[in-house]
C-alpha cells in the first residue's frame, strides 16, 4: 500500500498548475463524507478501464465504465448481511463522485402496481434535486434543461414518455402501465453564437434514477468536470467540412458529400485528458459511398473548431442519401488531392467482447509515434521526471526511458507510445493502411490485477448503460 500511494502521486507534474491526483484513501473519504459516515467500510476495487465493470455487471447492468475518457477509481460499499453492494466511481483529480448504483435498492424495486401509486413528476424532480445538492452543494437546477423519462411499455411510442420538465406547471404521468423506475436528466445547454441551443456532451450532465413508489434515489451517473472552451470558432463550417471530407477521401472511398446542416456543438472526445477536456466542434454529417455500387452510409464527424483536429466520429444507423452535383463532386475531388494528411492515429483497444477507440494526434519521428505526458494516463500509466530522467509507472512496474523514447519538439516533450503500452501489458499491432493501432492485454490473471500500484482490477469502458440516453443527449 505504501508503494501504491507513492506511485499515485507522481502524475501531478503532468497536469495544469493546481491539479493533483487523489490517493485511493482520499477518494474513499469523499464517499464517507457524502454518506455522512466517517467509519463507513469502503472497498477499493480498481480503475474502470480494465476488467472491473464486467464483474459488476454480474450484479447489475446499471453501472458504466466510461464516465470520463481517462481511468477513474471504482469502490464498493457492502451491506451488512447482504451479498449486494453500493458501487461508486470517483474521478481521481477533482474527487468528484460521478456514479453510484445501489444494487440492494435495485433488487427491491417494485415490478407491479398502479400508476396512481407512483410519485408525481414534481416529486421525482424534487428528489433528484435534493440528491444532487447533497452531492454538490453548489448545484443550481435553474442552469439546466430538465427531462423526466421512463421506459415505455411494449407498443407505446417512446417519444410520448420523455418531456422537458417545467416546475411551474408539472404535468402528471399519462402512461398506460406502472413503471418501477423514473429517470430525471439535468443537461446544461449550449447556446451557439446565433442563439440556437445545440447538443452538448462536455458541460455538466446528471442522470438520476428514482424508485417510482418511494422516491428514493438508487442510482445516478453524471459529470461536472471544469472546462475552459473558447466559444468563438477559429474555423468556418466550410473549412471544417473540407477537413472531414479529406479524412474520408484518404480512406479511398468512392464518393462522399456533406449532409446539411453543419452546426457547432460542445463535445468531449475519447482521447480527452484532465488538462484538455471538452471541445467546441463542428458536427458534420457525411453520406459516404465506399464503392460505386454500394449503398451510401451515414457518419458524423466532430471537427475541433479551433485546431481542425478530429475529436470523434460516430457511425449512424440507416442509409444516407447522395446527390452528386458538379459542385459536390469537385469538392470531393479537392479533398482527395488535399495536402492535409490528417495525421491522427486511432488506437483500438479490445478486451473480451468490448472495445474502445481513441483518436490521438501524435508526433511522428522516423515512423514511430510519440504522445504527450498526460495522455499516458489514458492507459493507466503515470509519468515522472527525476533529475532529468523520465520514468513510467504502471502498478508496481517502473521503466526508465532512454533518449530514443523521448522526443523534444517545439519546446515540448513527448513519449514513445510503444513504451507506454508495453509497460501496461498490451500487445500491439499497427496497420498503416487504416492508420490504426490495435492493442489488447493478454494473459492477465486476477491476482496480478489486484496487486497493482493503483490496487485492484480494472475495466474497459462500457456503452450499454448509455443506450436509452442517446436521444436526449443528441
Amino acid at each position: 500500500m505504501r508503494k501504491s500511494l507513492l506511485l499515485i502521486l507522481i502524475i501531478a507534474f503532468a497536469l495544469p498548475v493546481g491539479w493533483t491526483m487523489l490517493s485511493v484513501e482520499e477518494a474513499k473519504e469523499k464517499i464517507r463524507q457524502f454518506e455522512g459516515n466517517p467509519s463507513l467500510e469502503v472497498q477499493y476495487i480498481g480503475l474502470d478501464d480494465e476488467g472491473v465493470i464486467p464483474l459488476i455487471w454480474e450484479e447489475t447492468s446499471w453501472f458504466i465504465g466510461d464516465v470520463y475518457p481517462w481511468p477513474c477509481y471504482v469502490f464498493a460499499v457492502p451491506y451488512a448481511g447482504s451479498p449486494f453492494k453500493r458501487y461508486y466511481t470517483v474521478e481521481p483529480f477533482t474527487g468528484e463522485i460521478c456514479q453510484m448504483t445501489d444494487v440492494y435498492m435495485e433488487k427491491n424495486l417494485r415490478w407491479e402496481g398502479t400508476v396512481e401509486e407512483m410519485i408525481t413528476p414534481q416529486q421525482a424532480y424534487n428528489s433528484a434535486v435534493e440528491f444532487l445538492r447533497r452531492l454538490r452543494p453548489d448545484f443550481d437546477p435553474s442552469q439546466f434543461v430538465v427531462y423526466t423519462y421512463r421506459f415505455a411499455p411494449p407498443g407505446v411510442d417512446d417519444d410520448q414518455d420523455t418531456y422537458v420538465f417545467n416546475s411551474n406547471s408539472p404535468s402528471s404521468w399519462s402512461w398506460l402501465k406502472f413503471q418501477k423506475d423514473i429517470s430525471v436528466f439535468f443537461r446544461k445547454p449550449y447556446i451557439d453564437p446565433q442563439g440556437v441551443r445545440r447538443s452538448n456532451t462536455a458541460s455538466p450532465i446528471w442522470v438520476v434514477e428514482i424508485d417510482s413508489v418511494t422516491g428514493q434515489v438508487w442510482s445516478f451517473w453524471g459529470r461536472g468536470f471544469p472546462t475552459n472552451i473558447n466559444p468563438i470558432p477559429s474555423l468556418s463550417a466550410v473549412e471544417a467540412e473540407q477537413i472531414a471530407l479529406s479524412i474520408v477521401a484518404q480512406r479511398n472511398v468512392y464518393y462522399a458529400e456533406v449532409s446539411p446542416p453543419t452546426v457547432l456543438t460542445l463535445v468531449s472526445g475519447p482521447s480527452d485528458t484532465p488538462s484538455s477536456f471538452g471541445h467546441l466542434a463542428w458536427r458534420i454529417e457525411l453520406s459516404i459511398k465506399e464503392t460505386e455500387d454500394s449503398s451510401p452510409m451515414r457518419e458524423i464527424f466532430f471537427i475541433d473548431a479551433h485546431t481542425g483536429e478530429l475529436v470523434d466520429e460516430v457511425f449512424l444507423l440507416g442509409g444516407g442519401n447522395v446527390n452528386p452535383t458538379k459542385e459536390k463532386i469537385e469538392r470531393f475531388q479537392k479533398a482527395k488531392s488535399s495536402t492535409n494528411k490528417n495525421n491522427f492515429l486511432i488506437i483500438n483497444e479490445k478486451q473480451g467482447n468490448a472495445q474502445r477507440s481513441i483518436i490521438i494526434y501524435p508526433q511522428s519521428h522516423k515512423g514511430r509515434f510519440y504522445i504527450r505526458y498526460d495522455q499516458a494516463w489514458l492507459f493507466g500509466v503515470l509519468v515522472e521526471e527525476q533529475n532529468g530522467q523520465v520514468i513510467l509507472a504502471y502498478k508496481t512496474k517502473k521503466a526508465k526511458l532512454g533518449s530514443s523514447s523521448i522526443l523534444n519538439r517545439n519546446g515540448k516533450k513527448y513519449i514513445l507510445i510503444d513504451d507506454i503500452l508495453r509497460l501496461a501489458g498490451y500487445e500491439i499491432k499497427y496497420s498503416p493502411k487504416d492508420k490504426t493501432m490495435y492493442i489488447e492485454r493478454k494473459n492477465k490473471d486476477r491476482k496480478e490485477k489486484a496487486e497493482g500500484a493503483i490496487g485492484g482490477t480494472l475495466s474497459l469502458s462500457a456503452l450499454s448503460f448509455l443506450g436509452k440516453f442517446l436521444r436526449i443527449l443528441a
